[in-house]
């Protein structure tokens, strides 16, 4: 489950598991993915694990300073401001992309 950790992310490696568990979790609840160059918007299920989202990002902020996260309803939007992060937005979508 650690391998599901943004690469190139400066989390702390005992910060590790339980991100990549609140990764997971959150994941699980997406419904919809909507993409732009450099933003991407999750749609959430109603049933989202609110406590898991808020850790999620409260870590990605500390680790990631480039992401701008933002959450609002049902609507979890993650973007960079320049090109340069864009390989890591590609990584978070990866992450919460359900699977087909």
């Amino acid at each position: 489950m650690t391998d599901r950790i943004v690469p190139g992310c400066s989390i702390a490696p005992e910060e590790r598991g339980p991100q990549a568990a609140r990764i997971e979790a959150v994941a699980r609840s997406v419904a919809g993915v909507e993409r732009e160059p450099r933003l991407v918007r999750f749609r959430l299920d109603p049933g989202v694990d609110r406590r898991a989202l808020e850790g999620l990002i409260a870590t990605e902020r500390e680790c990631c300073p480039f992401y701008e996260l933002e959450v609002t309803d049902h609507t979890f939007t993650v973007a960079v401001k320049d090109d340069e992060h864009v390989p890591a937005l590609d990584a978070f979508v990866q992450l919460l992309t359900p699977a087909e």
